[in-house]
């Protein structure tokens, strides 16, 4: 759900973004039919198929949206996507041989990505300034997020002045 609020207001519609999307749909939402099929508790096969809805829009946004590592974004999406696909085909279809290397490498490479493209989006860009004050001697650095513009103080003591943030 939180990938979801944080790709949809940014996506953006193009020819090129809507044949990635048809090509997405036509492998995801059989596959989920697919799996639906197989699981006899009606109450789990509602969860899974709410929970599959999401992971598709989660995917879909990914898709079309328009930031600067689109790309990037999309390929941890689908990489999440086949990740949750081999948990799903293995507890409700067939067991896959080594299904935790597949999910658990997959999960973690789609949460490595996701992590690493949105912290250069967000990169922290902080201004030191030195100053004395009796005791207190440290340093402020004042930082602010490109993207909103949010403003805030970190304040080190003196031991920590030659680290970086």
């Amino acid at each position: 759900i939180f990938y979801i609020a944080d790709f949809a207001p940014k996506c953006k519609f193009s020819v090129k973004r809507i044949v990635a999307l048809v090509l997405f749909s036509a492998i995801v939402l059989p596959f989920l039919g697919y799996v639906l099929m197989h699981i006899g508790d009606r109450v789990e096969m509602i969860a899974v198929a709410i929970y599959g809805v999401l992971i598709y829009t989660m995917g879909f946004t990914a898709l079309i949206q328009n930031r600067k590592f689109s790309m990037f974004y999309a390929i941890a999406a689908m990489l999440f996507i086949f990740s949750d696909s081999c948990i799903a085909y293995n507890r409700f279809v067939e067991h896959i041989p080594n299904a935790t290397m597949w999910i658990m490498t997959t999960y973690y490479a789609a949460q490595g990505i996701f992590a690493r493209f949105t912290s250069l989006e967000e990169e922290i860009i902080c201004h030191k300034n030195r100053f004395s004050a009796n005791a207190a001697a440290g340093v402020v650095s004042i930082c602010h997020t490109p993207s909103d513009g949010t403003l805030f103080v970190i304040d080190m003591p003196r031991e920590n002045n030659n680290k970086t943030l």
